[in-house]
Order: C-alpha cells, then structure tokens, then sequence
C-alpha cells in the first residue's frame, strides 16, 4: 500500500513540476507579438499634387486574453519588393521609412550676395542627409490597434509613372527615384515587417492606369 502512495505522490509530484514549467512557456508564447499588415484607408484631398499611398503595420492585441498584453515588435523593418504580373522583379528589394522617423534630409541656410547691388539674399534649403536613412527604418510595434505607418509608392499629378518610396527618395526632386520608377499596368508588392521576435508577409496589388492621382490604387492579393 505505502508503495502505490509513494508511486502517486511521485506523480503526482511530476505533474505540478511539468505545470509549473508549461505555465511560463505558454504564457511566453502567448505573449509573442502578432503582426498583420493593412493598407491604410485615405481620403484623396482636391487639388493636390501628389499623393502617398500608405499601408500600416499592427501587433493585434489579444481578442480572448484581453487581460494579457503582447510583448512589443522590437526594432521591426519593412522590406518592399515589386514584382511585374510575370513575377519579374522590377528592381532590388527596399526597406521602407517608417512615417514616424526621421526625414533623411538636413535644414540648411544658403547666403547670396548679389554683386551689383551688394544684397544679401538668404534662404533656408533642406539637402539630402544619407546618414538620417537609418533612423527611419526600425520602429517599435506596440500591441494595439493604432500600428506604425509607412507609404508604398508616391505618385504626381500628370505623369503616368508612379515610384517606390524610402528614406533614399529624399535625394530625388520630388522623392521621383528614378532607380523605382514604375509604369503603368499591373503588379504586386510583397511587404515582409520583420523584427526580432516576429515577422510576416503580404501581397499587395497595385493598378497604375494612367497621369491622374486617381488612376493608381492599392489592394490586398
């Protein structure tokens, strides 16, 4: 008899150190960002001349664990790639700026003496800045519905062509890359957001129909 006791309290023992181990690690899992991403609803404003078309990234909050927060998506990273509806792609895959980091470009005051009148003409200019690009590029997700945005393409009033934009654009006339320069037609943008504890991937199509700001659109594949 005192052996089956022995025998269930071992049990009985094991089961409460397998508990106690479990608990944490599915808490953990639990914990783990979840990141999703959509393309964000805009209003085309009249009488502009550009327009950014612009996806957001969101960690999803727990629907039935309300009580539980996801942990944050740590220094995560957009990657853009676009492809042609034959799977070609169109140019090397580009990390994307976060709408909340820095412009990659740097205030400056240029001065101008015109020599025959001696007058001084002074003008605030900004110029491209590479060395701010790595501070638009890492953003951390917290878990809620409001996310971290960024823009796909940039498209101007009158031209056909639309471009991908980044924090590299900033050294273009009107962020117009001419290395990411993309005509009109069809295609697809896979967008991966990558941190350290989580990632994901999507499709996106993009229809480029014509000059007008209302010719280009976005949609999830």
């Amino acid at each position: 008899m005192s052996t089956e006791v022995e025998l269930v309290g071992i049990i009985i023992s094991l089961l409460a150190v397998a508990v106690a181990i479990l608990i944490p690690f599915l808490i953990e899992i639990l914990k783990r960002p979840e990141l999703d991403i959509e393309i964000l609803p805009e209003q085309l404003e009249p009488d502009v001349k550009y327009r950014f078309i612009h996806g957001m990234v969101i960690n999803r909050p727990h629907g039935k664990f309300k009580w539980l927060d996801r942990n944050p998506a740590i220094d995560t990273r957009i990657n853009m790639t676009f492809y042609d509806r034959g799977h070609t792609r169109l140019f090397r895959s580009i990390p994307a700026k976060w709408d909340a980091g820095q412009e990659s470009i740097t205030p400056t005051i240029q001065i101008h003496v015109h020599e025959a009148t001696n007058r001084v003409e002074i003008q605030n200019i900004s110029q491209f800045d590479s060395t701010k690009i790595p501070f638009g590029v890492k953003a951390n997700i917290l878990p809620n519905n409001e996310g971290e945005t960024f823009a796909f393409i940039v498209k101007h009033q009158g031209q056909n062509e639309c471009y991908s934009f980044n924090g590299e654009s900033y050294q273009f006339p009107f962020w117009s890359n001419p290395n990411w320069k993309i005509g009109t037609g069809e295609f697809i943008i896979e967008v991966s957001a990558i941190s350290g504890n989580s990632s994901v991937t999507r499709r996106f199509i993009l229809i480029n129909n014509g000059p007008n700001l209302t010719d280009v659109s976005l949609a999830e594949q």
